[in-house]
């Protein structure tokens, strides 16, 4: 009977051509039965229809009240479209449109989300279905962001879940080392049987009880064990515990158990590229080139812990003369600590995009190199298009890190599209740090701004804790970037097959 009455709403809806003459609540309710509706039924006549509509208003105009919600269904009609292509070849597809849609309006709604009226169930659904979108694309560690924030919220069932069958899946086929490995499969069991407590949608209760049965029967009482790691014996100062206290709570160490909580002693920076086979020539190259990435990220890492976490002014900002502006700008050791931290990380984007370049071969001139460009080539017609090097090609972490390519913004050879919001915001204040000035405020005058004594025309200006946070979101990234251009290459040298290889030490000193 309900089916009867989805198809018969669905039928008369389609004949819709626009939805100018509706207001808010209806425009919205019209959105929603269509999507619902569709995904009901199982098609997406609906589903596609709900997005033609959506491009016939002014989202700003239209919605000035849960503009909020306008984006939050149209991230989950993309979903839904890109889980209609679930088991064809557009899996391995490294672009979608489907995937690029979702992650675009998960993320504008949580850029409109009000927390003081808006629902907090909506919230957690709109943190989970960004997460989904994120791990299919590769890129767990952002992914494990946005479940973490809804799980911050309350115990809800579909994060839970997803996030065990985020670390089920990578487990089998990310991580490299089998004993981190083994860790991620029994998180992910124990996630997702805490999930079957609570609420959850009939398929994915199905999926899940299925999943976990089945773990129990492979191995046993070891998949209920408690997670652990062996303790870190190192000998520790009260600063160093501090530090690495502060890199476990924002997931910060190059270790994919971090991933799994702050409380593993999982606070060093185990992960390394694999053997590989390379021309003698290059004999050595990629190992020292990672070197040198990895300690530029631990080390903008630790500048920036102390640029944020610097409880006084430091001896060598005393007795430096300033003019006071009364603009409430701020100076010091600690925010120039901030500043080098952000430079740093932004950096590694194009130092990983060396790294590839040399890696895949791509032949791509040094100096022409960057975390965009290097992904695309210009066909016959002079469009860039993907690589031949990438297109479809099995790897997952390899296309997660296209994916973050997407989130940067460069003005060079048209990629000034990206899925990030304000990635535009977090670009220009990387030019100001290298080119320009940045002016840093504790307490923004706005009312002050509007003046044309205070308009700073040769400056760009942010309050200093929003500075922080977007220094921490990069550096987040170029850890995602990090982990996924090594977890690629582990995978990309077992397609090689065997080869007789020369093994590299570590030194963990």
């Amino acid at each position: 009977m309900k089916n009867n009455l989805y198809s018969r709403y669905i039928e008369e809806h389609i004949q819709l051509t626009s939805l100018h003459q509706f207001n808010e609540a209806d425009t919205l309710d019209i959105i929603m039965k269509l999507i619902d509706y569709s995904n009901n039924l199982g098609v997406v006549s609906g589903t596609w229809k709900a997005i033609q509509l959506s491009k016939t208003i002014n989202p700003e105009l239209h919605f000035p009240n849960e503009r909020f919600l306008f984006h939050y269904y149209l991230g989950v009609a993309w979903g839904d479209i890109r889980h209609s292509n679930r088991g064809t070849k557009k899996d391995w597809f490294w672009e979608s449109k489907d995937a690029e849609q979702e992650i675009k309006h998960g993320r504008l709604a949580l850029k409109f989300f009000d927390s003081s009226k808006d629902s907090l169930e909506r919230f957690c659904q709109i943190q989970t279905n960004l997460g989904t979108a994120l791990d299919w694309i590769g890129r767990f560690a952002q992914a494990h962001e946005h479940w973490r924030l809804a799980l911050s919220q309350k115990d809800f069932g579909m994060a839970m879940g997803a996030k065990g069958h985020s670390f089920l899946h990578h487990g089998n086929y990310t991580i490299s080392d089998q004993g981190h490995a083994n860790i991620f499969k029994i998180a992910g069991y124990q996630f997702m049987k805490k999930a079957l407590d609570l609420d959850l949608y009939s398929e994915a209760r199905t999926n899940y009880t299925m999943t976990v049965k089945n773990l129990k029967s492979q191995y046993g009482d070891v998949i209920e064990e408690t997670i652990s790691l062996l303790p870190n014996e190192r000998i520790q100062l009260n600063d160093e515990i501090e530090y690495r206290r502060w890199c476990e709570k924002n997931i910060l160490f190059l270790h994919p158990i971090n991933e799994c909580g702050d409380n593993l002693n999982a606070d060093y920076d185990p992960l390394s590229l694999p053997n590989m086979v390379y021309s003698d020539k290059l004999k050595g190259s990629f190992h020292s080139f990672y070197n040198n990435i990895k300690q530029e990220y631990t080390s903008a890492r630790y500048l920036l812990h102390e640029g944020i976490c610097a409880a006084h002014k430091h001896f060598s900002d005393l007795g430096v003369a300033k003019y006071d502006l009364i603009d409430c700008s701020v100076y010091g050791l600690s925010v120039e600590k901030t500043k080098v931290a952000y430079r740093m990380a932004y950096s590694l984007f194009d130092k990983v995009a060396c790294f590839l370049n040399a890696y895949m071969n791509l032949g791509i001139e040094e100096q022409k190199v960057n975390f965009k460009k290097i992904w695309y080539a210009k066909n016959e017609q002079g469009k860039m298009v993907l690589r031949n090097e990438f297109q479809n090609l099995p790897n997952m972490m390899f296309r997660a890190l296209f994916w973050i390519s997407k989130d940067l913004h460069y003005k060079k050879d048209g990629f000034s599209d990206t899925l990030l919001p304000d990635s535009k915001e977090l670009a220009d204040i990387r030019n100001c740090l290298e080119h320009k000035s940045l002016k840093i405020y504790a307490q923004p005058p706005f009312e002050r701004l509007e003046l044309p004594f205070y308009r700073d025309e040769i400056s760009l200006s942010v309050e200093l804790d929003e500075f922080r946070q977007k220094a921490l979101r990069i550096l987040k990234m170029a850890r995602e970037a990090i982990f996924y251009l090594v977890y690629g290459i582990h995978i990309h040298e077992k397609s090689k097959g065997n080869h007789l290889s020369v093994p590299i030490f570590i030194d963990m000193k």
